[in-house]
């Protein structure tokens, strides 16, 4: 059981800058995953940020995600577009809003939007102490409709990377 002593401390947050506007993105949740893959191992790293849309009290997930080469030292990664799974681009980042439309009776997500890197870096600190991941990253997007804007910030983030086979 976990406690105030003993519960996993996580920090994931961001600031995405667009051309008129600041949003900042800060992960009520996080999941680690570690994928075993034909061409190697690597890390996933997701930070969600579950909200409500004002507008239509829809609910909305935001999500930063990262699949980081398996590595046991600090490390400077330059960052490039995601793949879809089982498929793993290395050293890869995204962003994605998944939306419930608010015309039906679910809380079920209706709509997903990507939003790939499209160039950008990583510093990342694997092993900061036992089961615990660190990074600073800086990395730019494209948006469905070809805009770009950027996406700056942090995570620390502890807990088992839980292993998926891909083989």
């Amino acid at each position: 059981m976990n406690n105030a002593a003993t519960a996993p401390l996580n920090t994931f947050t961001a600031t995405l800058t667009f051309k008129d506007h600041l949003e900042h993105f800060s992960a009520n949740r996080v999941k680690l995953q570690e994928f075993l893959t034909q061409s190697g191992t690597f890390w996933a790293i997701k930070g969600f940020e579950d909200t409500i849309n004002p507008e239509t009290q829809s609910t909305e997930i935001n999500t930063l995600q990262f699949y980081l080469s398996k590595t046991d030292r600090p490390v400077m990664l330059d960052l490039i577009p995601p793949k879809v799974l089982p498929q793993i681009a290395p050293n890869s980042a995204g962003y994605y809003k998944l939306e419930d439309s608010p015309d039906d009776d679910d809380n079920e997500v209706d709509a997903a939007y990507e939003f790939p890197c499209t160039q950008g870096k990583i510093f990342f600190v694997p092993f900061l102490t036992p089961q615990r991941w660190g990074a600073i990253f800086d990395f730019n997007v494209k948006a469905p409709n070809a805009e770009t804007f950027n996406i700056k910030g942090v995570f620390d983030v502890t807990g088992p990377f839980v292993p998926t086979d891909l083989r």
